[in-house]
């Protein structure tokens, strides 16, 4: 049985021309305008679903998490307006497993379709050798999570050379690089809960450096906006990021010191120590701190 795709998206001209081109590729399809239209049929759950932002509109990220959670299987693709708030992704939702910015090239919208939806047979595979095969077998569970591992720092380096050249070639403004730093912070703390052992869903936190890796090029190429919301507590201030980011932008910090700049950040207070070439490292990139 062939693939199901599910279409969102405002422009009915798009729409059809995203089915013409699907269709072609051997998926069945259905293109819809509105969010609520997702539920008209729920025993149709489609395994891939092209979503775009504008017509998700304020209530549909709530929808669209919902479903996430009821069909852990399914695959979103975002298709992200130009405006550059279009592609913000709220915090209860999980980060999308790709994301195209309008407007784009009818082949990558199937390298995207492609890759997305051989990454999940993949997974699923995966996890039914280990339900079947590997059940019992601590060690065997073991070695899959560290080849898991081994990808997803593969997606983390790709993530931080990005974010880095993007700054020191000056597209990534100040603005939007803490913005995103928000993020790479809260990646960061999931990637240390499952170094810790702890329960993380390792596709998902994948899906998420990808994900971020995309909005860094789109963040990129938008207009800055002036910052308007105050910083939360626990995220780092303005002032120091601003350090931060004259140092990565006048070369004098490298990718692997920017990599452990998250995780010396928010270390415990039990780990406020560490070694003497933490400590350095930590002054070199937050300054000295209190």
């Amino acid at each position: 049985m062939s693939e199901r795709i599910l279409i969102l998206e405002e422009d009915i001209s798009l729409r059809e021309v995203l089915v013409e081109v699907l269709e072609e590729e051997g998926f069945e399809v259905r293109a819809i305008g509105q969010i609520r239209q997702i539920f008209g049929n729920p025993q149709e759950t489609p395994d891939l679903l092209l979503a775009g932002t504008r017509a998700l509109g304020p209530q549909g990220w709530k929808s669209l998490a919902a479903l996430k959670k009821a069909h852990p299987s399914l695959r979103v693709v975002l298709l992200a307006s130009c405006h550059p708030r279009a592609a913000r992704v709220p915090e209860s939702l999980p980060p999308p497993d790709g994301c195209l910015h309008k407007p784009f090239e009818l082949s990558e919208l199937q390298r995207m379709v492609r890759r997305v939806l051989r990454r999940g047979r993949a997974a699923e595979a995966c996890d039914r050798l280990l339900g079947r095969f590997l059940s019992g077998s601590k060690e065997l569970t073991r070695q899959v999570v560290r080849v898991r591992m081994r990808e997803l720092e593969s997606d983390r380096d790709r993530l931080y050379l990005r974010y880095l050249a993007e700054v020191r070639s000056g597209t990534l403004q100040a603005g939007p690089a803490l913005e995103l730093w928000d993020r790479l912070e809260d990646l960061e703390c999931l990637r240390q809960r499952a170094l810790a052992t702890e329960p993380v869903d390792l596709e998902g936190l994948r899906a998420g450096y990808r994900f971020v890796a995309d909005l860094v090029l789109a963040k990129g190429r938008a207009a800055p906006l002036p910052p308007t919301v105050p910083r939360e507590p626990g995220r780092v201030p303005r002032k120091v990021f601003a350090d931060l980011y004259g140092r990565l932008k006048r070369g004098e910090i490298s990718a692997d010191q920017l990599k452990e700049a998250p995780r010396l950040r928010m270390r415990g207070p039990g780990e406020k120590e560490g070694s003497a070439g933490e400590q350095a490292l930590c002054r070199a990139l937050w300054g000295p701190g209190d």
